[in-house]
């Protein structure tokens, strides 16, 4: 009898062993305390992750007033990225919802804010739940819909994110632990077709400025597609497409949107003729570009920058808070 009940107690410990191990295995962590990945995955050729980390204040554009935490304990994140270029997405308007499954009560719903942070651009916003508590334990339900872009686009890529974009999230909540979420799925995504070949290439500078990279390239006209995907004007025999490149160099290398950028062409003789660019989606992922016509000519080439129109965290909050104007001489075209 004594052997038979100390093998049971081998038997129930074991058992009980087994799902205090499952259970952390599965254990994500306190989204208040660190931050949470709840998943990962591609939809119509754009992958989206959704995470939960400690909430935090913002500096909220256009007059980069401080927003608090406002007693909510967490800080929601999506990240839209390019499977392509492995680059972020960004001018997309990006809402969040989420259900407590287990007791059928909806927690919120949100816009989220493009905001730059450490790993550069992401779509923010600080919550749950209504009252600044946690979330109460349960399955949760969370929907991320991503607009369309509002970026012009290339031959190869007009066909991409035209249609809004909508994908489930389902993580377990139990005293404030994440214990499970949504698999990181990396699904098929469809080729792009091969862009025009360009014979006329040129980079006119490349530069930093205020750890801004500020790269500005020449290169033969192309057909740009409007947002909706409904082609621009087709460009003349004697355009060129002007395009500039911002890229993040102090800690995210990444490229840098929402912001006004201008080209000015002064050959000395005309009077200056300044073109704006526009947000454009191509191979290497965002930029500002447009087509014109060039006469031959000496050019100073000037780049107009204005303040990128986006939240920051407070290690941000001077970030490119300037405008920057560079100008790179002696262009021959």
């Amino acid at each position: 009898m004594k052997k038979i009940f100390v093998i049971m107690m081998v038997v129930v410990f074991c058992g009980v062993f087994g799902l205090l191990v499952a259970e952390a295995a599965s254990r994500r962590g306190n989204p208040s305390e660190h931050g949470v990945l709840l998943g990962s995955k591609i939809v119509d050729n754009m992958r989206i992750k959704f995470e939960m980390e400690p909430s935090k204040g913002m500096f909220m554009p256009p007059l980069y007033m401080w927003m608090g935490t406002m007693g909510k304990p967490y800080h929601l994140e999506v990240k839209l990225e390019d499977p392509y270029s492995e680059t972020r997405i960004s001018y997309s308007d990006v809402a969040l919802t989420m259900i407590n499954v287990t007791t059928q009560v909806g927690v919120s719903s949100d816009i989220l804010h493009p905001m730059w942070g450490g790993s550069g651009l992401h779509y923010a916003v600080n919550g749950y739940a209504m009252d600044g508590s946690p979330l109460e334990d349960g399955e949760y339900l969370a929907t991320v819909t991503a607009d369309p872009p509002q970026f012009m686009r290339g031959e190869s890529n007009k066909h991409l994110w035209l249609d809004p974009i909508s994908v489930d999230f389902r993580f377990q909540i139990r005293n404030g632990e994440i214990l499970s979420g949504s698999v990181v799925t990396e699904t098929h995504v469809d080729p792009l077709p091969e862009g025009h070949n360009k014979d006329f290439h040129v980079v006119v500078g490349d530069d930093v400025f205020d750890d801004m990279g500020v790269k500005v390239e020449f290169e033969d006209a192309a057909q740009m597609y409007m947002p909706n995907g409904m082609p621009m004007p087709a460009p003349g025999p004697d355009d060129i497409h002007l395009e500039v490149k911002l890229t993040d160099l102090l800690r995210s290398d990444t490229r840098i949107p929402y912001s006004d950028v201008s080209i000015t062409l002064d050959n000395g003789v005309d009077p200056p003729v300044t073109h704006d660019l526009h947000p454009m989606w191509g191979g290497s992922g965002l930029h500002y570009g447009a087509n014109t016509v060039v006469a031959p000519g000496t050019y100073d080439v000037t780049v107009d920058i204005g303040v990128p129109e986006f939240a920051r965290s407070a290690s941000d909050e001077l970030l490119y808070r300037l405008p920057i104007s560079a100008t790179f001489s002696g262009y021959v075209h």
